[in-house]
């Protein structure tokens, strides 16, 4: 396998980083979650590398290996949802002030869109705007400002959204865009006889491709992880790997509870209704794999150096808002998120016939399940209304 990364002329790594808290841990392991946060999300310190999100997927003022779906689509992804936020502004009654939570911003592009179509749609609403962005890393918010500074005043709540104190919306809207797909996820795996093991990780002289790290099965001792598991309702297939992701939920509660009239709108990549796909529910890539669509299923390659996402089950957000009082107005493609704007079939054209995600989309719609790029709305203290009626504006 080589040096160990903690010898002479490694010690500065992300992987020595990983390496030291593996050798303190209870056990000479951890879990999968913390590994994929130290892989994304470890700060800044002198003479050691970062985190992914942290630092190499920003680089002399832009975003260079990072790029979310919407943002792809720009401008008239971020265009039409503006349009659509003015109509859910006139359903509750066009309140004043009006807040906007963005969560998952990227570069800036999607809330820089967004704000010029809600001022060209309807600039009242744009005249009585307050708006937030919760970012995490300060390289990207930079970036972010350079793109929105002309648009409209914005507040940076910098932290993550996993442990910031979340603002309390009165009147408003909270747009989370890929970001619960980038939360740590706790993994299991299921075994030829059908029970759950909880995936651990360790530093081993016989892991494959001569990597640092491995995963391995241990017996699963974690009532949360059982609790999310019934919550989802999904058979577990043998052999299959599934991410459970935990701070999806309490997310989803904090989320939930902090808006007193509005709504919650979560674009993602996602699975919802029936059984989890055959597919793994775990990548890493690239920015040049993920626009050849080219996926890679084995996070410990490359640590820090590459995106690692979960596929996110939206049954359990969906769950855990209604826990907390929420009503679900749509779930389902984000194409029906656009119905009557004028942009309905475009968000499925930007994956093309031969990318895995759309012709597994392709195939999970004529049974029923949704499995792609997803939208959840939900209202909390809203009027009801049916959310097709939008598509009678199509």
């Amino acid at each position: 396998m080589g040096d160990s990364p903690l010898q002479s002329g490694r010690s500065g790594t992300l992987e020595a980083r990983i390496l030291r808290e593996i050798n303190s841990a209870p056990g000479r392991k951890i879990s999968f979650s913390r590994f994929m946060e130290l892989a994304l999300y470890a700060p800044p310190m002198p003479g050691h590398e970062a985190g992914y999100y942290m630092e190499a997927a920003v680089s002399g003022g832009r975003l260079v290996d990072f790029l979310t779906h919407p943002v792809s689509q720009s401008p008239q992804f971020g265009y039409a949802a503006g349009i659509r936020i003015c109509d859910l502004w006139r359903i509750m009654g066009t309140p004043t002030p009006f807040e906007i939570v963005l969560m998952g911003e990227g570069d800036g592009t999607l809330l820089r869109d967004m704000l010029r179509g809600i001022k060209g749609f309807d600039p009242r609403l744009y005249g009585s705007l307050r708006v937030k962005v919760i970012e995490i890393s300060q390289k990207m918010a930079d970036v972010q400002r350079s793109q929105i500074s002309n648009e409209h005043p914005v507040e940076w709540v910098m932290g993550s959204v996993l442990e910031v104190d979340f603002p309390i919306i009165t009147y408003g809207v909270v747009i989370s865009n890929e970001l619960p797909d980038a939360f740590p996820v706790e993994l299991i795996s299921i075994g030829r006889d059908g029970l759950p093991r909880h995936i651990f990780v360790e530093h081993r002289n016989d892991c494959s491709d001569g990597q640092e790290f491995c995963g391995t099965g241990h017996p699963l001792q974690d009532e949360r992880i059982c609790e999310y598991l019934a919550l989802a309702g999904k058979p577990l297939k043998p052999r299959s790997i599934i991410p459970v992701n935990l701070n999806a939920v309490a997310w989803m509660e904090r989320v939930t509870q902090s808006i007193q009239h509005g709504y919650h709108i979560v674009f993602d990549i996602g699975v919802s209704a029936g059984l989890y796909p055959d597919e793994p529910l775990l990548w890493t890539f690239n920015q040049e794999g993920l626009l050849r669509g080219i996926f890679d299923f084995n996070p410990y390659k490359e640590v820090g150096k590459r995106d690692i996402i979960s596929s996110v089950d939206f049954d359990v957000l969906r769950e855990v808002g209604e826990r907390y009082g929420a009503r679900t107005n749509l779930l389902g493609y984000e194409e029906s998120f656009f119905w009557g704007t004028g942009w309905d079939d475009q968000p499925s054209q930007f994956l093309g016939p031969s990318n895995p995600i759309q012709r597994r989309r392709d195939e999970t719609l004529r049974v029923g399940q949704y499995v792609g790029y997803l939208v959840m709305v939900q209202g909390i203290n809203t009027p009801a209304f049916d959310w097709q009626d939008f598509r009678e504006l199509s």
